[in-house]
Formats: structure tokens, C-alpha cells, sequence
């Protein structure tokens, strides 16, 4: 009768004193970084007088920076509520009641599996939309299209009928160097790759050095241009506001299809494969973080400790979960492990891990 009376209460009582610290320290860790973003661009803003730009490009970033930090600010949140119930000595009350382990879990296992969802869904179909918005805030109103020195590094364009990598952007000399052209026909359909050493804007069109043509499927012969190319429906103020290779700018449809077009051509995509994989095991590492502080905050500990205790963990955990990630993500990136295990590996670790201690607890 106990077990069927306090269940409920538990799950209620924890449900809360997780949640709430949970949504504090997500709104704590995004304010922290929107400030680190807003001191970056502080001088361009004030030099620029663009106030309201800035509070704009601010307001775009927040979706990126909430899936990021949305694994680890559960874990710090799980850490900082068990500590406030240990405290109060709800968690010693609960397990002398004969509530087991996994029935404390239970409100927690919900919490992950919502930000979890949240986190792939926002990654997925908000953040591709708000972080080119705010790169073109940035670029056309803050920076004004004036960066520090001509070079603009490496620049994607999409434009009609074409997907343009180029591997720098001189904006003061208008040239292009190293560029590979994808050219589609009306079905979508990869049909033609030019690469070329450089091409540069002549005022009219786009002059290509070293170029070679490559035909794909049943695309009919087309020679390489030899001089200014008309064809290209491309200017430089297009240009002008670049979207980089970046995978966190793509949705798993757009980014699938980026690795296709490099496959098609013979370009070793390894570093998107690992990226790709990154979409799903960085949403998946919620629940990994979760189970990591429910089964580091368990143990009772005489109140005036645990609090100081749980801090520590969740800082150790947290820097190990990220510190782990980029090693694996690297290799991964580079080819010296498959590029699942890359993105998937501290999820392993960490999951394996949180699994052992957890069992560990329950035969004591």
C-alpha cells in the first residue's frame, strides 16, 4: 500500500525538482553564450550602428545554441536537482518507502526523451532556417560586407540550376580559386562538373583558368569554356553573403544530398558522413547525460557535501562527455575510425558506463 500511495507523490516530487533546475540552467548556459556571440560582433555592431541588427542576429542564434548545450545543461540540471532533494533528504525518505531506483527514474526518463525529441526536431527543421538568416543579418547589416581583409575563406552558392564550392573568395579582386561547379538539368539531376584553378568576374561574366568538364548519365558533350562564361547565373553579390559547408546549416535531406553530389564526382565525403551521424547521436546524448547524473547522485551523502559533491561530478562528467566527443569526431572526420563510431562512441562510453553504475546501485 506504501509503494502504490508514495509513487505517485515521487514522481510528482521529482518530476519538478528536476525540471525546474533543468530549464534554469538551459536559460543560464544560452545567455552565457549569446553574450560570448554578442562580444564577438560588438565591434561591428557599435561601428555599424546596428543595434537592432545585433538584437536580431541574437534572437536567430538561440535555437542553435539551445540544441548544443541541451545535453549538457540536462546533465548539470539532473546534478543541481538530486542535490536539492538529497539535501532536503527526499531521495533517502523515497527508497526507504521501497521505491526502487528505477521508479525514481521514471520522471527523468520522461524529461530526456521530450528534450531528446525537442532537440532533433529544432536541429533538424529550425536551426538550418535561423543560422543562414543570421548569417545573412550578419554579413548584409552588421558587417556591412566588409570583413577584415578581401578574403571571405571558403564559399558555397546555390544558385538556379547550379552548386558552386569555391575554396576562397577574393571580394576586392572578385575571384574565385579553386572552384567546382555542379550543374543540374530540370529534374534535379546531376548531369555536369567543371572544376577550374580560378575564375575571376570580368564585369560581365566569370573567366575560368584551367578548367575541366566532366559529363555525367546521358548529358549531352559540352567543351569546356574557354573564356568568359556567360552561362553561370552567378554574380558577385551573390557572393557577397556566402553560406559555408557547414552541416549545422543543412537539414539531413539537404545534407544527404551534399554527400551524394560528392560521391557522384569521386570526393571523399568522410568529414559530412561523421557530421551526418552527429545529427542523431548529439540529440541521442540527452538521454546518455541524464542517466550519467541520475546514476552519479543516487548515493547519500550527509547534506552539507552533496551539494559541492554533484557540482564537481557534473563538471568532470560534462567536460569527459565533450572531451571524449571531439577526439572520436575527429577521427571520424579524418577517416582513422568509421565515421558512426566517430559521433556514436561517447554515447557508448558514457551510456555503458552510466548502465554499470546504475546495476551496481540496485544490488546494493
Amino acid at each position: 500500500m506504501s509503494k502504490r500511495i508514495a509513487a505517485p507523490t515521487a514522481f510528482s516530487l521529482v518530476f519538478w525538482g528536476l525540471l525546474e533546475p533543468f530549464l534554469l540552467v538551459i536559460a543560464a548556459f544560452t545567455m552565457v553564450h549569446l553574450l560570448a556571440d554578442a562580444a564577438d560582433q560588438f565591434n561591428d555592431v557599435t561601428a555599424n550602428s546596428a543595434a537592432l541588427a545585433g538584437i536580431e542576429y541574437l534572437a536567430l542564434r538561440i535555437p542553435y545554441a539551445m540544441t548544443k548545450l541541451l545535453p549538457v545543461s540536462l546533465l548539470a540540471g539532473v546534478m543541481f536537482g538530486f542535490a536539492l532533494l538529497n539535501r532536503n533528504g527526499e531521495v533517502v525518505a523515497m527508497q526507504a518507502l521501497g521505491i526502487s531506483r528505477l521508479q525514481i527514474a521514471l520522471p527523468l526518463i520522461l524529461i530526456a526523451i521530450v528534450a531528446t525529441a525537442f532537440d532533433f526536431v529544432v536541429s533538424e527543421h529550425v536551426v538550418p532556417v535561423t543560422n543562414r538568416r543570421a548569417k545573412e543579418v550578419l554579413v548584409t547589416r552588421i558587417q556591412r560586407g566588409q570583413r577584415n581583409g578581401a578574403s571571405m575563406g571558403e564559399t558555397w552558392v546555390r544558385t538556379r540550376n547550379t552548386f558552386v564550392v569555391a575554396e576562397d573568395y577574393d571580394r576586392v579582386r572578385k575571384e574565385m580559386s579553386d572552384v567546382t561547379i555542379f550543374r543540374f538539368d530540370h529534374s534535379e539531376q546531376l548531369r555536369t562538373i567543371m572544376q577550374a584553378d580560378s575564375a575571376r568576374w570580368s564585369g560581365q561574366g566569370w573567366h575560368f583558368q584551367n578548367v575541366r568538364s566532366f559529363q555525367l548519365g546521358q548529358a549531352p558533350a559540352m567543351p569546356p569554356p574557354k573564356g568568359t562564361d556567360q552561362t553561370l547565373d552567378l554574380s558577385p553579390d551573390d557572393l557577397a553573403t556566402p553560406i559555408s559547408v557547414n552541416p549545422d546549416d543543412f537539414s539531413l535531406a539537404e545534407l544527404n544530398g551534399f554527400i551524394a553530389a560528392l560521391e557522384r564526382v569521386g570526393l571523399n565525403p568522410q568529414s559530412y558522413l561523421a557530421d551526418r551521424d552527429l545529427k542523431y547521436a548529439m540529440p541521442f546524448s540527452c538521454l546518455i547525460l541524464a542517466a550519467i547524473g541520475f546514476a552519479l547522485s543516487l548515493d547519500p551523502l550527509p547534506r552539507n557535501q552533496g551539494f559541492a559533491r554533484n557540482i564537481g561530478l557534473a563538471l568532470a562528467a560534462g567536460f569527459g562527455y565533450w572531451l571524449i566527443l571531439g577526439f572520436t569526431l575527429s577521427f571520424g572526420r579524418s577517416g582513422v575510425m568509421p565515421a558512426w563510431a566517430g559521433a556514436w562512441l561517447p554515447n557508448i562510453v558514457l551510456g555503458s558506463i552510466a548502465v554499470s553504475m546504475f546495476l551496481m546501485g540496485e544490488e546494493k
